[in-house]
């Protein structure tokens, strides 16, 4: 695990959202946090580190489109005899 441990704040001003939305993506389970309340069932105090900020970034990072498959050619049988 990498040293770096973020708020729901910071994440947000990272990456340019609201908390609202990091919180969307917390609850989605689009983005791993975990929880440093003092009691459970209280107000959740998220923590993001810096492994899950990365899997996040590469689930939701674009993908190079594919190039569609080359059309091949049917091959002509030797011994077939073509009428026209």
């Amino acid at each position: 695990m990498s040293g770096r441990i973020v708020t729901v704040r910071q994440f947000a001003e990272e990456f340019q959202t609201n908390t609202a939305k990091a919180l969307e993506f917390i609850a989605n389970g689009e983005l791993r946090a975990f929880n440093i309340a003092r009691r459970l069932g209280g107000k959740p105090r998220w923590r993001i580190t810096q492994d899950a900020i990365d899997e996040f970034i590469a689930r939701r990072s674009s993908k190079p489109p594919t190039p569609p498959p080359k059309p091949t050619r049917a091959k002509r049988q030797a011994n077939a005899v073509e009428y026209y």
